[in-house]
């Protein structure tokens, strides 16, 4: 996945370890600053324990070569999507694959090699096309992405209502994610309480900017922390699988099925004496 963000004025993407594997391995041209901010620090090795990570770049090349890159699934367009827009666009990827398969094969073998971008272009989009479900199954709850901790440019601001905009909220990448902060920049104090109700309206604007673009979106669990350098309290929602849901409630009634029978073979005893 890919996502475009507009930082300090200047437009950056950041791009998951998955796709960087991809582009290492294909025969298209990679530009040279592509490559070595991946490899400045040597070799990498891209495995199960990173391939999910993202890799931030903000040179203009860079960034140029990624809005071309149509094969990556560029999160903020396809996590707006319903779960049947997101099927549609997933069989759109399938007809061009299918479209580009029967082209190449209807080449004499000897012809073949004169067309191999075809099957270049063939293998990036099944890339993407197995991407793409990754997006549905975070809006389900069913998988987490590591996402920056980073505002996102284009998120919901709300600040507070006294005269200096004492505190501001601003929405993260990751479209659960928002962040609270002093206007001046300060670090927040521990003991600092930010207004109740703007506290409280942090979770209603994620539930509501998601909702709008989430029909998955029902249980959920809330948790805050304070950033490294204390200039952020940042609050982050995960949506809860009606799977895992449901789990945890049969788990609880079976406690209180097991406890109710401990307590009645307690009380049984205790009237046999």
């Amino acid at each position: 996945m890919k996502i475009f963000n507009i930082e300090n004025d200047k437009k950056v993407v950041y791009v998951q370890m998955n796709d960087l594997a991809v582009i290492m391995n294909s025969v298209e041209v990679v530009p040279a600053v592509v490559v070595t901010s991946v490899f400045a620090k040597g070799t990498v090795i891209i495995d199960d324990s990173n391939r999910n990570e993202f890799v931030r770049f903000d040179d203009e090349t860079a960034v140029s070569f990624f809005e071309e890159a149509d094969w990556i699934v560029d999160f903020k367009k396809y996590y707006k999507l319903s779960e049947k827009e997101l099927i549609d666009a997933a069989q759109e990827i399938q007809n061009e694959m299918d479209g580009i398969a029967s082209e190449f094969n209807s080449y004499k073998p000897e012809e073949r090699k004169e067309h191999m971008d075809l099957r270049d272009r063939h293998e990036l989009l099944e890339h993407k096309f197995y991407s793409l479900p990754r997006v549905l199954w975070f809006k389900q709850g069913h998988i987490t992405i590591p996402f920056p901790e980073v505002i996102d440019s284009t998120g919901f601001v709300i600040s507070s209502d006294d005269v200096d905009n004492t505190y501001i909220v601003r929405q993260g990448l990751n479209p659960y994610q928002a962040f609270l902060y002093r206007n001046d920049g300060k670090e927040l104090d521990e003991k600092e309480l930010p207004p109740r109700g703007m506290v409280q309206s942090v979770q209603s604007l994620l539930i509501m900017n998601n909702m709008n673009v989430n029909e998955f979106l029902g249980d959920f669990e809330q948790t805050n922390k304070l950033s490294d350098d204390k200039k952020y309290l940042i609050t982050t929602i995960r949506v809860v699988p009606k799977e895992e849901k449901e789990k945890e409630k049969k788990e609880n009634n079976e406690l209180k099925l097991t406890f109710g029978k401990r307590v009645k073979n307690a009380l049984n005893k205790f009237l046999k004496g």
